[in-house]
């Protein structure tokens, strides 16, 4: 699923390629593989298959194997809205992915196993799942919904409001972060389609019970300034997530990076720490015990470390240095492949003015480069996506995507 897991973690759970490392196929003969991700969050797997959405209305979710071999695809049971939401994608190979009309499972083969509709809409974010088996959806520009994971049931639909005459809703753009049965989104308030001048953003923990005639409630917020650009992450009870400012007051930009602890009282605050611009990704969490969280924020070269207690800043790693090149900065969502023993983050640096967009593999034990590919050259072309791996005969592979220009394996060179 988006990011990895539903904690938000972006913790792959398998080992990256060793260097030395090539491209070991490409696959952009489709036209949804040419019209690209835009800024969609890319591929999601289970180790042995990957589930890419693109742009295109066509094609717009493509199922490959290690080798590269197209499964299947969507045809055109989606529209172009299936680029913001990352497929999810169980241990046996069925998919669930949605765009602004419907949410549908697939069987390994391609079949549909349940079609649901989305009666009031809404730019669909990567689903995600509750313990209980229930299919929770966020939007942008819509309500929330949740559906039976089994059989596609639509259990619920909600808008969140801030008042009952509240004449606007808030959304988001942002994958929820979920702990048993609650749900933690990061949203915005509208009205009318447009965000407030004062920009007021909360962080809602929404509890399902599907005993109840509406499943879900919202439990509690957390007020802060938007937009929020990143998904929240969530580390035990604690939840880290952006916003444009530190309270809903209007005026120019000012980012923060927030820690909030749920409670039985509620939400508590733990620290808030200012960013130089807005976070673009959501925070992900070293593989070693309690070794903070990373981030990177817009235009920036810097990848940055903080403790999870305090938010103080432990490490910066610049792009630039690691690559022993000038004018990169990060690009991407940042996974996390290996264990403590062998901490990898994997990331990907471009230059916005145009040119190549790299691959890197940053061994987090020394701060130091693994390795590097270029897998983009065309000037605007990179990658933003998030990087599931494969297992195979050849090694580890690591799948990603292009604002245009389709899906690519990065391995290890055969000796």
């Amino acid at each position: 699923m988006a990011h990895c897991d539903n904690s938000m973690s972006d913790k792959v759970g398998l080992d990256a390629p060793l260097a030395p490392v090539e491209l070991a196929w490409h696959r952009e003969e489709l036209a949804s593989e040419q019209a690209g991700t835009e800024f969609g969050l890319g591929c999601s797997g289970n180790g042995s298959i990957v589930a890419c959405s693109y742009i295109s209305g066509t094609d717009a979710l493509v199922v490959y194997d290690y080798d590269g071999n197209r499964l299947w695809t969507s045809g055109d049971l989606f529209d172009d809205t299936a680029r913001n939401s990352v497929p999810m994608v169980s241990s046996t190979g069925d998919v669930i992915m949605a765009d602004d009309q419907s949410i549908i499972r697939f069987s390994p083969t391609g079949a549909i196993v349940w079609q649901s509709d989305l009666p009031l809409g809404g730019r669909p974010i990567s689903p995600v799942m509750t313990d209980d088996g229930t299919v929770f959806l966020a939007t942008a520009a819509g309500p929330v919904y949740a559906f039976d994971s089994v059989d596609g049931t639509l259990l619920g639909s909600m808008y969140v409001r801030e008042t009952a005459g509240d004449p606007g809703y808030f959304e988001t753009i942002n994958t929820p972060a979920v702990k048993g049965n609650r749900v933690y989104v990061s949203m915005h308030h509208q009205v009318g389609g447009i965000a407030d001048s004062d920009r007021l953003a909360w962080l809602v923990a929404i509890d399902i019970d599907r005993s109840q005639p509406q499943p879900m409630s919202v439990a509690w917020h957390f007020e802060f300034g938007g937009f929020s650009s990143a998904s929240p992450t969530r580390v035990g009870n604690v939840l880290y997530f952006d916003g444009d400012r530190p309270a809903p007051v209007g005026g120019p930009m000012d980012p923060y990076i927030f820690a909030v602890v749920d409670t039985a009282g509620g939400p508590v605050e733990l620290w808030r720490k200012p960013n130089p611009t807005r976070m673009l990704a959501s925070a992900n969490i070293d593989p070693r015990p309690l070794a903070g969280l990373w981030h990177f924020i817009q235009y920036s070269p810097l990848l940055i470390r903080r403790s999870l207690f305090t938010g103080k800043v432990i490490k910066l790693l610049n792009v630039n240095t690691l690559l022993g090149e000038s004018g990169f900065v990060v690009s991407s969502a940042t996974s996390m492949a290996g264990s403590s023993a062998n901490p990898t983050m994997l990331v990907t640096a471009s230059k916005w003015s145009g040119g190549p967009c790299y691959m890197m593999a940053v061994d987090l034990l020394t701060d130091s480069l693994l390795w590097k590919l270029k897998v983009a050259d065309f000037p605007g072309d990179f990658s933003a996506s998030q990087f599931p791996i494969l297992t195979g005969s050849a090694g580890p592979r690591i799948i990603l995507t292009t604002f245009h220009g389709g899906a690519r394996a990065v391995g290890t060179i055969p000796n």
